[in-house]
């Protein structure tokens, strides 16, 4: 049974989905953020959590630069333009909201449904302006490389990979060994 999107999302760990997403590297810087992050009582499910994730990432990386790592205020933003209501917080809200006087927000992303569905609209548009596009084909350097590489293999008239590097790599030796002779003392 082939698993949905919404139902990876809920099944999936954030720091599963993390891994995926970001290098070891950027991982070890955003693994703390993240987790503190992720610990809050946000009263929505995991699998929005790790929309939200996602799509902070992507912003980040799409916005910032490919090595872009994201902190804990990052998510934060990110949470509320995602999961509330376009309407900004009015300062009434925002000064109950620090004297710990609960108020109702508008919650648009109440379930991981909604969230896939807008994770896909927002791709679609960025899509749509050009600003992310599909890799659908190698670029040509990579097809000629590809094609050169094939070629060299067939040359050796080998089939086992293995073979074929050991090979390439004595005929190196060889070329190595006539063009800088052993001197004889």
């Amino acid at each position: 049974m082939k698993t949905t999107r919404p139902e990876a999302l809920e099944k999936l760990s954030w720091k599963e989905i993390l891994k995926l997403l970001v290098s070891k590297e950027e991982y070890a810087l955003m693994e703390n953020d993240v987790r503190k992050f992720m610990s809050y009582n946000h009263k929505v499910s995991p699998g929005i959590l790790n929309a939200v994730m996602m799509k902070a990432i992507i912003t980040a990386k799409r916005v910032h630069g490919e090595h872009t790592t994201i902190n804990i205020e990052y998510l934060r933003i990110t949470f509320e333009s995602f999961v509330f209501n376009k309407h900004k917080s009015t300062h009434t809200q925002k000064k109950n909201q620090s004297l710990n006087v609960d108020y109702e927000r508008n919650y648009m992303v109440r379930n991981v449904h909604q969230a896939v569905a807008k994770l896909d609209k927002e791709m679609n548009d960025l899509r749509q302006k050009g600003i992310v596009t599909s890799v659908k084909e190698n670029p040509e350097f990579v097809d000629q490389y590809i094609d050169e590489l094939k070629q060299l293999e067939e040359s050796y008239n080998v089939k086992d990979p293995g073979e074929f590097a050991n090979q390439y790599m004595n005929d190196l030796r060889s070329i190595e060994d006539a063009n800088y002779p052993l001197k004889n003392n």
